[in-house]
């Protein structure tokens, strides 16, 4: 597939203009956690938002090395697109930017003082691989790291 094809098939699926769900894997200790989270996205960078102080965020720090896992639900199967790197927090306007960009979720509703609460932490995935399986298909497509650029 070409990128405007991904980025096609990712506004079908899940649309930039409202928060979609997202899996999380991090890492604690030699145990993998996973999560359902909720997530903004901008073309195919994806950033998610929580508490400073949760586990996720202590995970993080401990070992950035993280998994982001969109799952694309279609009547004939479901397929995904799993986004592997490291966690990058996002801060000041480059966050307030791509939560614009984004339309994403309402951060208020989870955070008293939004998107500059000091007990909000965002990250994107600075993904050093990213692979697309469609739904209905049993197969992984690798994608170029470029697109995520």
């Amino acid at each position: 597939m070409t990128q405007d094809e991904v980025l096609a098939l990712l506004d079908k699926m899940l649309p930039q203009g409202g928060s979609g769900t997202v899996l999380l894997a991090t890492c604690d200790g030699e145990r993998p956690r996973v999560r359902a989270m909720a997530s903004v996205r901008d073309g195919l960078r994806f950033y998610i938002g929580t508490a400073r102080a949760s586990q996720k965020v202590h995970d993080i720090a401990a070992c950035a090395s993280i998994e982001i896992v969109a799952l694309l639900p279609q009547p004939d199967g479901v397929g995904q697109l799993r986004i592997a790197g490291k966690a990058v927090e996002v801060k000041g306007k480059a966050l307030h930017d791509a939560w614009t960009r984004a339309k994403g979720y309402d951060v208020h509703f989870f955070m008293k003082g939004g998107l500059d609460d000091p007990g909000f932490y965002a990250c994107t995935v600075e993904p050093d691989r990213a692979l697309l399986m469609l739904p209905g298909s049993m197969d992984e497509q690798e994608l170029p790291l470029s697109w995520f650029g």
